[in-house]
């Protein structure tokens, strides 16, 4: 499927999205460009806020980082952290920086959602 036969230039479904990594723009590999483009269309297809597409970016970040390495780090975090870190030192570093900000914006959220839930039971309950 080539970028001619996909018809004008609306939002993809992710599905569309991935099956354009396979393809080879003028017989060479797509660039991370191009990669990450077809990311962003999917990600405009799902209707994400601008907080929701990095949330969902970063997390997927950290995911693909350490799924290689979860089996032989026991199946945990931890022990898939301390693989990463000995296979590629600056990779680790950068999944160190991201993952708590992610899950700190994660909880704030949950939070956020229970505060809202708790001031309607109590304007309920009157």
């Amino acid at each position: 499927m080539s970028r001619q036969d996909s018809g004008p230039r609306e939002q993809l479904s992710l599905d569309s999205a991935l099956a354009r990594f396979a393809e080879s723009k003028d017989g060479r590999p797509a660039t991370p460009f191009d990669r990450a483009r077809e990311i962003s269309s999917a990600l405009d297809a799902l209707e994400l806020s601008w907080e929701e597409r990095i949330q969902a970016i970063g997390g997927c970040f950290v995911l693909e980082a350490l799924r290689p390495v979860w089996n032989a780090g026991g199946g945990s975090a931890d022990g898939a952290h301390e693989v990463l870190r000995s296979r590629d030192p600056e990779l680790a570093d950068a999944i160190e920086a991201l993952a708590p900000m992610l899950y700190g914006r994660h909880r704030a959220q949950t939070d956020a959602l229970a505060a809202i839930d708790e001031v309607q039971r109590l304007i309920s309950a009157r």
